[in-house]
């Protein structure tokens, strides 16, 4: 839901998917585009989480990210799955599913409307949906709100909880 492109919501529920409930107090956001001048200023960022990207060849000034990726100062984790550019500089390495195995709720490029991804197969190996990941790293780090708990279905259906022809149209599909 976060990759969202142009400026309308499609029925998708916006304050829900972006819960400024769950992140009180600062409120930081930093696009992979201005990841380069933020790791040279200096700021103190220890650890970098990147998640079906591979900013080390989508970034405008690759040759200083990777130089950036490269330090020993700061801890990368890379989920992702493939092996991209961004994954060789990976401290930690994480496979995610592909499309085929998890359920997903998007937009896509070219229209206005909202698709259903139903899974085909179960996740493979050790991989685990975004979603998921997430849920286990939030239990981690003591987060307890109730919406850290939610399924990937709860999930779905609270983002077009405001699109209810949306919902009764998506979820016809048997998720």
């Amino acid at each position: 839901f976060l990759f969202l492109n142009g400026g309308g919501r499609k029925g998708i529920e916006g304050d829900y998917i972006e819960a400024p409930h769950l992140r009180p107090g600062c409120r930081t956001s930093l696009s992979h585009m201005d990841l380069v001048p933020t790791l040279e200023a200096g700021r103190t960022i220890r650890a970098l989480l990147t998640w079906n990207i591979n900013i080390a060849a989508s970034s405008p000034l690759q040759e200083r990210l990777q130089k950036a990726l490269a330090s020993d100062r700061l801890f990368t984790v890379v989920v992702d799955l493939f092996q991209t550019d961004t994954a060789d500089y990976a401290d930690l390495l994480l496979p995610a599913t592909s499309q085929l195995e998890h359920l997903d709720v998007h937009h896509s490029y070219g229209h206005l409307h909202v698709q259903a991804n139903l899974p085909s197969i179960a996740p493979l190996g050790e991989a685990v949906p975004n979603t998921e990941l997430f849920r286990r790293l939030a239990a981690r780090m003591g987060f307890d709100d109730p919406a850290f708990r939610d399924d990937d279905e709860t999930l779905a259906r609270q983002a077009l909880r405001f699109g209810e022809h949306l919902q009764a149209r998506l979820f016809d599909l048997q998720f």
